[in-house]
């Protein structure tokens, strides 16, 4: 089975095709409001649904993706059909406001995003996701942030763990700015 695009309705629907399509939309758009990430290894995964240049797709059936496995899988139309394949990039790539999401110009492009700009191929989040990813990551620890530590321990007492103290010291053996963990006994 093959991504297959959904059937508009008319304008103003006037016959029994017409309200069979709306139905139809607002089936998919509500049963699948809440989506799993829509990739699975090679495939993309039944019941997926995408909004690529104003038109729906639905996925009927796990649809295999072409191409060397990557991290980046382009979809492209051709007539009433979406078709996955892998890329290596995402070299001319942007975010489209006008059909929220990530286009080379006409066609979509599925990525986990947080990776796609911790591996550096984007700038900029937009998804709701992606804004969120920003928010967290902007508060984590940052190598530019020159973080220092007077003694940081982890470890619990009388529990299995072991105790391990993180140290910047030179007196642990390195040059200062170095991270030791060092195992108490």
């Amino acid at each position: 089975m093959a991504i297959t695009k959904i059937t508009d309705p008319g304008a103003v629907p006037t016959t029994v095709a017409d309200y069979e399509a709306q139905n139809t939309q607002l089936d998919r758009l509500l049963g699948d409001s809440v989506q799993p990430y829509p990739v699975s290894g090679s495939n993309v995964v039944k019941g997926a649904l995408f909004n690529i240049g104003g038109d729906m797709f639905y996925c009927g059936a796990d649809t295999a993706i072409s191409g060397t496995p990557s991290d980046y899988v382009k979809l492209v139309v051709s007539g009433s059909t979406a078709t996955p394949s892998f890329v290596s990039s995402l070299s001319g790539v942007a975010w489209s406001p006008a059909y929220n999401g990530y286009y080379n110009g006409v066609d979509l492009y599925l990525f986990d995003e947080a990776k796609a700009l911790v591996d550096g191929e984007l700038a900029t989040l937009y998804s709701k996701l992606g804004k969120l990813f920003e928010d967290w990551i902007g508060q984590a620890l940052k190598t530019t942030a020159s973080p220092t530590f007077a003694g940081v321990t982890l470890g619990a007492s009388g529990s299995s763990i072991k105790t391990m103290t993180i140290s910047t010291s030179a007196a642990s053996g390195g040059s200062d700015g170095d991270i030791w963990l060092q195992r108490e006994s």
